[in-house]
Parts: C-alpha cells; structure tokens; sequence
C-alpha cells in the first residue's frame, strides 16, 4: 500500500508579481513540512520555472492546458508582463478557462491521496478556484503578495461601494469607515469601478 502524504496545492495569477512570491511561499512550506507541494500553472510559466528550481526540490510543477490565442491573446503569451496593459483584461478572461482542468486535477489528487490535500492556496484573481474547492470539500485559503496596507485599503474600498453616495466623496475625499488609519482618500486616488459600481450587481 503506497504512503501518501499530506497535500497543499498552490495556484498564483499568470503574472511574475504573482508567481514569484507564490515560489517563495512554496519552498517555505517545502523546508518547514514534509507536504507534498503541486504548483499549477499554465505551460509556458511552468517550463520557465523548470529551469529555476534546484534539481533536489521535491516542489511538483503541473501545468493546465492553455491557449490563449483561442481569447485573442498573441501565442504563447501566458503572462500579463507581456501584454500591454489594456490587454490585462483579457488574460483575467482568459483564466477563467482553467476552471474545468484545474477542477479535474485537485479531483485526480484527492482520489490519490485519499483525502490527504490539506487545502488550495489560490491567488486572488483566480476567484474561481473557491468554487472548485467547496465542489470537492478542499479547504480554500488566498494567498495576497501586495503590501498589506495597500490590500486592507482595496478591501475595505470594495465593502464601502458606492463610493459616489457619501458626503464625503462630494467634497472629494472619503474616509474609510473600517480604516481611519489610512486618513483621508482623495477622489483622485481611487479606481472609477468603486466609485461608480452598483453594489446589486453582481
């Protein structure tokens, strides 16, 4: 009867901001655990970190089948760097492609491991995986490499939409209710989606 081990599978954003931090946490949790370690991607990120692991890591590299000409993208561009930015938009769409992939592989690693994957570390643009995590009973957490100030604002900004009904918006700076450390927002520092969005849409 084979040993399984323990299982944390980790799935960063297509983007080097995302998946060298995502790296990181990777071999952490490869020195301080005995986890087996899967980090997903698509193929050309995969083949790019081949060559930046140490041939002693027992870090598992699986790649998910991605096209993205088949979403307008230009071949072989898996990674948002190398798309101007305006593009951006379209790899996030793009993404979301991944779903059903990804979905049969976590399904091949529970049947395998019997029920050892211990959770999914996801990015937070990859939103989706939360559903291929509650589909199958896999404990789902998000891994967020940016600034934790600059993560608390985003959030907090999100919860307070829409931005263009307060008084204060009026007088062009808000104050986050949850977040007064971060003093005064001036209108001009924030996105026009909170600003603008409607809270009943989904």
């Amino acid at each position: 009867m084979a040993h399984h081990r323990e299982h944390i599978v980790l799935f960063p954003y297509m983007a080097q901001g995302h998946i060298i931090p995502f790296m990181a946490l990777a071999r952490l949790l490869q020195q301080k655990t005995n986890y087996t370690i899967t980090f997903v991607n698509t193929p050309c990120n995969i083949q790019t970190l081949q060559s930046t692991l140490p041939t002693t890591s027992t870090i598992r590299l699986v790649s998910l089948p991605f096209n993205g000409s088949d979403h307008g993208l230009p071949p072989n561009v898996e990674s948002a760097e190398a798309l101007p930015f305006i593009r951006v938009v379209d790899l996030f769409k793009a993404s979301e492609t991944l779903q059903a992939s990804f979905e049969s592989l976590i399904s091949t690693i529970c049947e395998e491991d019997g029920g050892l994957l211990l959770c999914i570390i996801s990015d937070m643009f990859l939103g989706w995986t939360v559903e291929v995590a509650n589909k199958l009973g896999v404990f789902h957490s998000v891994f967020i490499a940016s600034g934790a100030y600059g993560t608390v604002v985003f959030f907090s900004l999100w919860l307070h939409v829409p931005l263009s009904q307060t008084s204060e918006m009026e007088s062009g700076k808000f104050l986050l209710p949850d977040f007064p450390e971060a003093n005064l927002i001036e209108d001009s520092q924030i996105p026009e989606n909170p600003r603008t969005v409607d809270r009943k849409d989904p």
